[in-house]
């Protein structure tokens, strides 16, 4: 639930397209579906799907291009770009 609020507020913040912060909900009701049908590749893709648009969704709030697929990678751009370590 702390996923979908903070992916929410973050897309709306920055001015999405109007039914782009549903998109982490299809995902993780994908997710809870595959989970509970043992269905674990798929589970395990919808989760790092999460993981990466949470991340997409704070480079966009300061500013920062999302382009690629590495959670870690983005995760570090956003740290470099507020000037933190991670």
């Amino acid at each position: 639930m702390t996923l979908q609020i903070g992916i929410n507020r973050c897309s709306l913040c920055v001015g999405k397209h109007v039914d782009g912060w549903k998109k982490p909900y299809g995902i993780l009701k994908l997710l809870k579906y595959s989970w509970g049908n043992k269905r674990y590749n798929a589970a395990a893709f919808y989760v790092h799907q999460a993981g990466e648009k949470a991340v997409k969704a704070l480079l966009y709030s300061v500013n920062e291009s999302s382009w690629g697929h590495s959670v870690r990678i983005l995760s570090e751009r956003f740290f470099e770009k507020l000037g933190t370590p991670p």
